[in-house]
């Protein structure tokens, strides 16, 4: 069984997708899943200063779920 793959941002709880659904009405939030992979990606697209900050993976697989942070590092524009 394929786990449920979920993005949220950490500093206000915004669910941003679960699996390759948006749940955010900012468009420039996506999933990148490619089928058969482990790989799951959040792309922001035009990042802004102020997306920098924590961002949560969270992976739900029976019989455990698991969590993981994400911090942006760097949002300058080039």
């Amino acid at each position: 069984m394929s786990p449920q793959v979920s993005w949220i941002r950490a500093s206000d709880l915004r669910i941003l997708t679960i699996g390759a659904l948006s749940y955010t009405q900012d468009k420039r939030f996506s999933a990148i899943h490619e089928e058969g992979s482990e790989a799951w990606i959040l792309k922001i697209t035009r990042a802004e200063v102020e997306d920098s900050g924590d961002y949560e993976c969270q992976v739900k697989r029976e019989p455990e779920n698991r969590k993981f942070r994400v911090r942006t590092i760097d949002c300058t524009y080039r």
